[in-house]
């Protein structure tokens, strides 16, 4: 790495520093908060429930009383909110006086757990503030059932399907976009690893480590990425403990299940220690071979570990925070069948992080909406090493990459025309070098961004309006000639995207409609501009474009939603139209230079996207039935299919609470899809197509009711039938079904 290439990150970092020591030396006046939280039929206080203010990431517990103290709040309008077991979800804007006490009482109100994992928001938080997540997956719901892999624990849900080569490497796939359309952060960044780029790279991150899930759609995805028109899969690990910490407090988690005889734990600890607030965690992870209805999936076991430790410290109006974490995991690629190695690939693979943040908040107390709410800082570096061996131990490919992503926000409220405002710059560099059987050069990639968000009330409407200019570079470490790539040498792009949102506010009828429009932008990866080689466990001689331009997208969405007397229902369409979508055309033939592999290349062509999802909620006291519906559609220009859609999905569960038990029932079906590609070379063979099927899950929850520590019990049997399916985005579909009949069972304890 040199000094040239590195010096965004050491600025922002020096930076930090110094504003932090700025900070320390500040003099300040701050609020108490003084919360109690109460059963909401019976008054009754509630102990250990955790109270959070949203924007400053800082709270405290409940005591045995259900008093909660949270102290050196800075004046001004902040979001409240709290989560807890067996409760609805609660959220209160409240305005904290300078240098005064506030007394808030809390209601909670019961309700049966949801035991699927992704729930969609409350209907009316989703029409009055568009920047909300369109899903929300809450820490209860997360660690109840978790599966090994994040696309594992979203599967089932609308939009969503699951992009694998085994068990392992598995990705989420929203709407049929996965990849560098689908973006994935872990607290507020980039992962840094390579699973965008195939779909043998795993997704560095264990769900037994994360304690939310947040999906942005729609303009607020664009502070994050130009490129996301899939969305933005916001995974809060919480690696930079909450401030205020009093005790210990923390959670641990024990589960196994007989599918692949896997076993898992994971440990959370956080603290006051030595004048900050600390927290470490850690997760084990451990599987064998996949079993099927058709047999055993050889080469498919899993063995992981994580280890994370942040700390943080308020002073005043300056918070800061720093966090170490690292990520090793081997997992198989199954192979025996044509097109892939024949005894199978390892790969193993190892991330480190680092991080450093700041936020500043001002006072806001004499006009508590108006003026800046926070300036904000952040700098993370990972180093990511990834290697992919042969049966007999043989390196066929490593990549040893280097990412560094800074970004500056201010967070605004009312300003002009509009009631408040989000401004970020965005810093990205990345240096990626690969050996073994490859000829992919070195190269070094860099970016820059200046991106927008802005809500306004307009007579009826809510408005919410982003824009951001983009700016990326890819170079290769020296210049070239390729006989199977092409000319390889420094590219750069540049490109402006943006969206907006359109929806009635509260005040109107039950049923609301909105619309979404959006124009995004992508700039080839190094990968897609001079991959050039075999690539063993991906199953593929994969040949880049070094000409490929930058892809531009232009959306379009309309949705309908609503609820009454515990019903809630939304129904929404979508169109997303590509100029030069990239994509690794599968040509159908076998490499002549490796005569073992399949070849594909980076083609761009014109594309679209049309289709829609439903989904409809009805809690009716101890019951809750849950349903929902997912269909997609990619063609090329010339109404030809495009590679990897998945097929029409529904999903339908029931769910009835006793007291401290819960049980639920569910069938996912998927049909047949018969629509698949094939490369326009002569001669080239087309997908495999795939079958319908159904599968029926059941579940059991107990949770115990009385102080802490809290305990759940989650029993869950998947594919009760042991039924036979073969997902169309599993390129190991050909060789074995999924999952069989599989029972787990998890232990999860809060102290």
């Amino acid at each position: 790495m040199t000094q040239h290439h590195a010096w965004p990150g050491g600025i922002l970092l020096a930076g930090l520093l110094f504003a932090g020591a700025l900070g320390a030396r500040e003099p300040h006046r701050c609020s108490v908060l003084v919360g109690q939280v109460v059963e909401d039929s019976g008054g009754e206080g509630l102990p250990h429930v955790r109270v959070m203010v949203k924007e400053l990431r800082q709270g405290g517990l409940s005591d045995a009383s259900g008093q909660v103290i949270i102290q050196d709040l800075p004046a001004g309008s902040w979001t409240l909110e709290c989560l807890h077991l067996g409760h609805a979800p609660w959220r209160q804007q409240v305005a904290v006086p300078a240098s005064d006490t506030l007394r808030v009482e809390i209601r909670l109100r019961s309700e049966a757990l949801k035991l699927q994992d992704l729930t969609v928001l409350g209907v009316e938080e989703r029409v009055a503030q568009l920047h909300e997540p369109t899903l929300s997956l809450s820490p209860s719901a997360l660690q109840r059932l978790p599966g090994a892999t994040l696309a594992s624990v979203l599967e089932g849900q609308s939009g969503v399907a699951r992009r694998s080569m085994g068990p392992a490497p598995a990705r989420p796939v929203l709407r049929g976009l996965s990849g560098e359309r689908l973006r994935i952060e872990e607290d507020g960044a980039g992962l840094g690893d390579l699973s965008a780029s195939s779909a043998d790279h795993a997704v560095a991150l264990d769900p037994l480590s994360i304690s939310r899930v947040n999906l942005l759609q729609g303009p607020s995805a664009l502070l994050a990425t130009s490129s996301a028109v899939g969305g933005v899969l916001e995974v809060e690990r919480g690696l930079v403990p909450r401030l205020g910490l009093d005790h210990v407090e923390g959670e641990a988690a024990l589960n196994g299940d007989s599918g692949s005889l896997g076993r898992a734990a994971a440990l959370v600890l956080a603290a006051p220690v030595a004048g900050v607030d600390a927290r470490v965690d850690g997760t084990w992870r451990s599987a064998g071979d996949l079993r099927t209805p058709g047999g055993i999936l050889e080469h498919s076991e899993l063995d992981s570990w994580s280890g994370g430790l942040g700390v943080g410290k308020g002073m005043g109006h300056w918070r800061l925070g720093a966090g170490l974490s690292a990520l090793a995991s081997g997992y198989g690629i199954p192979g025996g069948f044509a097109g892939a190695h024949p005894q199978g690939v390892a790969v193993a693979l190892h991330k480190e992080t680092a991080l450093l943040q700041t936020v500043w908040t001002p006072d806001r107390a004499e006009d508590a909406h108006r003026g800046l709410r926070a300036f904000s800082a952040r700098s993370q570096w990972t180093r990511y090493r990834h290697e992919e061996r042969e049966a007999g131990g043989a390196l066929g490919l490593a990549f040893d990459q280097m990412t560094h992503e800074g970004q500056v926000e201010l967070a605004l409220g009312a300003h002009g025309p509009f009631t408040e405002g989000r401004l970020r710059f965005q810093q990205q560099w990345r240096s990626l070098a690969s050996a073994g059987l490859t000829h992919m050069p070195t190269v070094r990639e860099q970016g820059l961004a200046l991106a927008t968000v802005q809500h306004a009330t307009l007579a009826i409407l809510h408005v919410e309006a982003a824009l951001r200019a983009d700016w990326r570079q890819c170079a290769p470490v020296e210049e070239r000639q390729s006989v199977l790539v092409g000319h390889i040498r420094t590219r750069s792009f540049s490109g402006i995207s943006g969206a907006l949102s359109l929806a009635p506010v509260n005040d109107g009828p039950a049923w609301r409609p909105g619309v979404v429009l959006g124009s995004g932008w992508r700039a080839p990866s190094a990968e897609e501009l001079f991959s050039g080689g075999p690539h063993l466990a991906a199953y593929a001689f994969e040949i880049g474009n070094p000409e490929a331009q930058a892809e531009r997208s232009y959306s379009a969405e309309a949705f309908l939603q609503g609820q009454r007397n515990g019903m809630k229902a939304r129904l929404s369409c979508f169109t997303t139209h590509y100029q030069g979508y990239l994509f690794p055309s599968f040509t159908g033939r076998f490499s002549p230079r490796r005569a073992d592999l399949h070849e594909y290349r980076v083609l761009g062509r014109n594309a679209r996207f049309v289709g829609m999802e439903a989904m409809w909620t009805q809690d009716a006291g101890p019951w809750l039935v849950e349903s929902s519906l997912s269909w997609v559609r990619g063609s090329l220009e010339n109404g030809a299919p495009l590679p990897a859609m998945p097929p029409l999905r529904t999903h339908v569960k029931a769910g009835r609470r006793w007291g401290a038990w819960e049980a639920e029932c569910a069938l996912e079906c998927a049909a047949p899809q018969a629509r698949v590609y094939r490369a326009e070379d002569p001669g080239a063979k087309a997908e495999s197509v795939t079958a319908g099927w159904a599968r029926v899950d059941a579940g059991l929850v107990w949770r115990s009711t009385g102080r802490a520590p809290l305990h759940q019990i989650s029993l869950r049997m998947v594919n009760v039938l042991d039924q036979e399916m073969r997902e169309h985005l599993n390129r190991v579909r050909v060789l074995m079904p999924e999952a069989g009949r599989s029972l787990s069972l998890q232990w999860k304890a809060w102290f």
